[in-house]
């Protein structure tokens, strides 16, 4: 085992840090949803609250049985709704999620 206490510690530091800030953002995230789908303007920049809905298909389901039609793919597809919301920093060239 080495000693790098202190690189540790500074990863394990920042680590807990990021985690916090996670928690306040996903409680930020909360707010704006629940205000509805659009975009919404600050002064660094502006989020974009959108509602979709992503459809996968259960392949293994389909693999199991012989013949796969439509009909049977369509009873293996699974539709689920999901809400993504974006920040973009102004004169900045990154985004952020």
């Amino acid at each position: 085992m080495t000693k790098n206490t202190q690189l540790v510690d500074t990863y394990m530091d920042i680590t807990e840090k990021m985690a916090e800030l996670k928690k306040a953002q996903d409680a930020i995230k909360s707010q704006l949803v629940q205000q509805g789908a659009g975009q919404y303007d600050g002064t660094l920049g502006y989020v974009t609250v959108a509602n979709a809905e992503r459809s996968t298909v259960n392949w293994k389901g389909i693999a199991t049985k012989l013949g796969a039609s439509n009909q049977m793919i369509a009873g293996n597809t699974k539709t689920t709704d999901y809400v993504k919301v974006t920040g973009y920093m102004f004169n900045k060239k990154a985004k952020v999620a």
